[in-house]
């Protein structure tokens, strides 16, 4: 790789009161400008026009040049452009007229009504009085379950036995209490003979 002459950082770093412009030639042919240069270790130290440093290795750097004045630059590619209206091909085009506009339509041009009908205000029927049409939900209280106007009554009968049905009756015992046991064999002396 072929190096030029580096000029002396020193030269580089002298204030003056022309427009100076230090330029870096990488090895690709781009060169870039800044304001000033500094060397530090392995890298080039350049500081743009914005204030900002962009760092460079020393092998990136073929050259560094001053040059006394700044080369005009051209505009950065933009995609934006003036809002202003611009011919691109042939002569100039005036705008046609309203009337001309509306000449192309068979009658006269209307817009299609809409499906909401903005002209329409809503209006109640809700009607004031309560013994007509507007007791469409009354309150009413549901019965209770007990009857809190129940009172009990007496089932006492002094003409009659009440608790007659209630009353347990005594009831013979199913083994006779006076059974005697007997003997079971035969006495008979007819039997043997």
């Amino acid at each position: 790789m072929r190096h030029l002459p580096l000029i002396p950082l020193a030269l580089l770093l002298v204030g003056s009161a022309s427009l100076a412009v230090v330029e870096l030639v990488l090895d690709d042919g781009r060169v870039v400008r800044g304001e000033s240069v500094r060397r530090e270790d392995d890298a080039y130290h350049l500081t743009l026009e914005d204030g900002s440093v962009l760092v460079l290795p020393t092998p990136l750097v073929r050259a560094v040049r001053v040059s006394e004045e700044a080369e005009p630059r051209p505009p950065a590619p933009s995609a934006l452009r003036d809002a202003q209206p611009e011919t691109l091909v042939g002569g100039a085009i005036a705008p046609p007229r309203t009337s001309q506009q509306l000449a192309a339509f068979p009658g006269t041009a209307r817009f299609q009504r809409g499906v909401v009908d903005p002209t329409w205000t809503p209006e109640t029927d809700w009607v004031m009085d309560p013994a007509k049409n507007n007791n469409f939900a009354p309150s009413a209280w549901a019965g209770a379950v007990i009857d809190p106007e129940w009172k009990p009554k007496s089932a006492f009968d002094a003409r009659r036995d009440v608790l007659a049905g209630g009353r347990a009756p005594f009831a013979p015992s199913i083994v006779d209490s006076g059974w005697v046991p007997q003997d079971g064999f035969g006495k008979d002396e007819s039997f043997w003979d």
